[in-house]
């Protein structure tokens, strides 16, 4: 059961990492990493 919710998170934080790819790439920008305030 444990190893189950270990992979849903390695494709959810997958999934994050393609849509955030998908953005940039459609929008012609580079990644900027937001700034702590």
């Amino acid at each position: 059961m444990a190893r189950r919710g270990i992979q849903k998170a390695a494709v959810a934080l997958a999934a994050k990492t393609v849509r955030t790819a998908w953005v940039l790439m459609a929008r012609g920008e580079s990644y900027r990493m937001a700034v702590a305030v």
